[in-house]
């Protein structure tokens, strides 16, 4: 700083005072939402603590940095994705943002389906496969962090949607109103249902959080993800997901699971080729990355030109 000055880098009066009001006003509210964040990451762990004891903290430490896991396609497209819509809603491309929001959201969904069944299906295997068997009582409440955070990947990047259009304010009043609802969500499920009761405010704060953003996105822009190519796969899955359930398999250990896992994800991705749910823009999205990434997609490209 102090070479800014003396090398005469800095003048009076170089500096667009009212452009620096603006980002100010733009960046203040995204710093707040990122303490909101860290409070919201956190808020489970320390209230658990303070009222239950230290092993049940330990349990659901097994659960939750597990869930966490489930978006994390969701968080690295959230890399890629500003930068394109930027440049669309910089032209006043609505309608192509909204193609690129529903494509880019289905693959998501798509990728992390895997991720989320294995955890909500066979909670009790995963968690002894990466734990130990004395952890397995927390099995419940990964199942319910697994759906929160599946809702949570669902709806795509709202949160980067707004961002792109300005709407850094209501990011801000959706993670606040989203932390206060997990403060006293857990401080009232807590002493009543332990470590599930954590799971069940954690969920719904994500829930409530994202319901707000997705509204919010879609009264400024009308953008959705719920393309029909969208629906289509989460119908598939849902009763997929069901059935696996209702049969109420025993799976003894996690090579079990990721058995019955392959033949799922198997069955489930014929049906989704099938049902037509991959369309050219789809292909076209897969040809971009693999431009992009330097890799050759041969045998996954002749497959959806089968069904395209």
């Amino acid at each position: 700083v102090t070479d800014v000055f003396r090398l005469g880098l800095f003048k009076p009066g170089s500096i667009d005072l009212k452009l620096g009001k603006e980002l100010i006003m733009f960046s203040a509210p995204l710093m707040l939402s990122g303490i909101l964040w860290f409070v919201m990451t956190w808020t489970d762990t320390l209230m658990l603590g303070y009222y239950k004891t230290s092993e049940v903290v330990g349990l659901y430490n097994a659960a939750s940095p597990l869930a966490r896991l489930i978006p994390v396609f969701l968080n690295s497209a959230a890399f890629l994705y500003p930068p394109i819509v930027s440049r669309l809603y910089a032209q006043s491309k609505i309608n192509e943002m909204k193609r690129v929001y529903q494509i880019l959201t289905k693959w998501i969904f798509l990728l992390t389906l895997p991720v989320f069944s294995v955890m909500f299906l066979f909670p009790e295997a995963t968690i002894n496969f990466f734990f130990g068997a004395k952890y397995v009582p927390a099995a419940l409440a990964l199942r319910i962090l697994a759906l929160g955070f599946m809702f949570h990947t669902f709806l795509g990047l709202n949160g980067q949607s707004l961002l792109v259009i300005g709407e850094s304010n209501f990011i801000m009043i959706s993670n606040l109103v989203s932390a206060v609802f997990n403060v006293i969500l857990n401080a009232f499920l807590i002493p009543i249902y332990g470590m599930e009761g954590a799971a069940m405010a954690t969920a719904t704060s994500y829930f409530v959080g994202n319901v707000l953003k997705s509204l919010k996105l879609y009264q400024k822009t009308k953008i959705h993800p719920f393309s029909g190519n969208y629906m289509k796969p989460l119908i598939i899955s849902f009763v997929l997901l069901g059935l696996i359930q209702s049969l109420h398999l025993r799976v003894p250990n996690m090579w079990y699971a990721i058995l019955v896992l392959v033949v799922f994800l198997g069955g489930y991705f014929f049906l989704v080729l099938l049902s037509r749910s991959v369309d050219k823009e789809d292909v076209e999205l897969l040809l971009a990355i693999e431009k992009g990434l330097g890799i050759d997609l041969g045998i996954i490209k002749k497959i959806l030109k089968k069904f395209v």
